[in-house]
This record gives C-alpha cells, structure tokens and sequence, in this order.
C-alpha cells in the first residue's frame, strides 16, 4: 500500500517535471509566433516597445532552461540575473494589454515608457544591491532565488493590481473590447496569485511559468485584432 503511494507520488512528480519544461518550450515557440504578428500588424509604437519585452522573456526562458542544462556552476554566475527579467517586461505587457483592449484615447502609451524606465531602475538596483542564491534541485536544475524576494514580489504587483482594478472598472465604458479586457482581469489575477502562491512557498514550479504562460496567451490575442485593420 505504501509503496504504490511511493509510487502515484513519484509519477505526479514525473508529470510536473516534464510540464515544466513542455511550457517552458511552449513559451519560447509562443514568443516567436507573437513577433511575427508584431512584425506584421502592430503600430510602430506599439511594435517597438513589444519587440523588446518579447526578446526579454525569450532571453529568461532560454535561462531557464540552460539552468537545467548546465552542469558547470561558474557559467551560471553569467547568467543568473536573468532570470529575474520579469520585473521588466510583465508590468510593461500587462500596461500594454490593457491600452489595447480599453480602447481610450485618454490613455497615453507613453505612460508605458514611464513604467518601462521604473522597473528598468528596480532591475537595475535588484542587480547592484541582491546577491542571488544559488541552489540545486534534481527536478529543475539550478534555482536562482533572491534573499529579500517578499520585498521585490510587493512591489512588483503593484502594477498588476492596478491594471486589474482599472480593468474591472473598465468592464461596463463604451468602446472598450470586453472579451479583450476580461482577458486583462484573468491575466493580472493569475500573475498576482501565481507571485503570491510563489512567495508563501507552495507554488508548484520554482518559476512563474504559468501565469506568464497565461499573460502572453491573452498578449498573443491582443496583437491578434491589429489583424482586423489590414
């Protein structure tokens, strides 16, 4: 009895592990796929600043998996900050999201520039001041966490939160995209609890993957209606 328990365990592990790296890998095969609708459909100022986040989660999630890849801990050292590129590019994808799906000419996409160089600062600082800890897991490879994590993760939802509540506030105005905009509240929902789940230590992954799967998903659709236009 105990030992077919061992067992069911060690499967439900078994499956974990390989949906990991299956998003991992989705995720990356999904970047690309948005850059060629970016490259093809976006507004320039929309398609620049886009163009750059994507490269960003590509150039974490390629981390990620090189982290499970590598055995020699000194390239580790190299490369070790990016995986906490999503400080940057999730506030800017969530604000961009939402421009698209409010469909507000009050909105200002410049306002994505002021949150592009806040977070660019809090990245930036993330890297002069927090040395990060390295450990090694037999299931995911290499874990970079930060020692003083609970701080970076409060502030990193602010923005989250504020784009889930303007959405939800949003729901009832005229002209908005609905299906778009309650997209937007699924996104940002998961993005806070997946941090949240995360910081109080039950999370299943060592990474955010899902709810960034998630985000990316919904980024995917909102690049999707500039198709409309052409």
């Amino acid at each position: 009895m105990l030992k077919a328990e061992n067992q069911n365990i060690k499967r439900c592990d078994m499956v974990g592990v390989y949906l990991y790296f299956v998003i991992l890998l989705l995720i990356i095969f999904l970047c690309i796929f948005i850059l060629d609708k970016l490259l093809r459909w976006a507004p320039i100022k929309i398609k620049t600043v886009s163009i750059f986040m994507i490269l960003f989660v590509m150039l974490k999630y390629i981390t990620l998996i090189l982290l499970a890849l590598l055995e020699d801990q000194k390239y580790i050292y190299y490369i070790k900050y990016l995986v906490f590129l999503q400080y940057v590019y999730i506030p800017v994808i969530l604000y961009i999201i939402y421009y698209i799906c409010r469909r507000n000419d009050k909105i200002k996409f410049s306002t994505t520039y002021s949150i592009m160089a806040a977070f660019v600062i809090f990245y930036a600082i993330l890297l002069a001041v927090y040395e990060p800890n390295i450990s090694i897991s037999l299931k995911f490879g290499y874990i970079i966490m930060l020692k003083s994590e609970y701080i970076f993760t409060l502030a990193f939802i602010v923005v989250p939160t504020i784009i889930l509540v303007l959405s939800i506030l949003a729901l009832d105005r005229k002209f908005v995209n609905k299906p778009g905009i309650r997209l937007t509240i699924i996104a940002t929902a998961f993005i806070i609890l997946d941090n949240l789940i995360k910081l109080f230590g039950v999370s299943l992954y060592p990474y955010c993957v899902i709810s960034e799967l998630v985000t990316l998903l919904v980024f995917n659709y909102c690049i999707g209606l500039f198709k409309k236009l052409y």
